[in-house]
């Protein structure tokens, strides 16, 4: 499990930190902005995310699709995972 800090660009594409950074050093135009709990799931062999709080330095707050976004980054992009299940 891991704890990073993110942010959602303009175009919808997520953008994940190291947590001893401040949001508004990224250079981007955020949309939304926070903290995610990111772990693999073994079970599944695909991330699960859940989101929370926002950016202080940013003034934004996270938004309820944030994780799946994430989430969905991941596993499709990373792992060539589409996030329906095959089977």
């Amino acid at each position: 499990m891991n704890i990073v800090k993110y942010i959602i660009n303009e175009i919808g594409h997520p953008v994940l930190f190291n947590s001893s950074l401040l949001h508004c050093q990224i250079k981007t135009n955020a949309i939304s902005a926070g903290f995610a709990i990111i772990y693999f799931d073994t079970s599944t062999n695909k991330f699960k995310v859940k989101c929370f709080g926002g950016s202080e330095s940013l003034n934004l707050k996270n938004d309820a699709a944030d994780y799946k976004i994430i989430q969905t980054y991941l596993n499709d992009l990373i792992l060539g995972l589409p996030e329906k299940n095959l089977y």
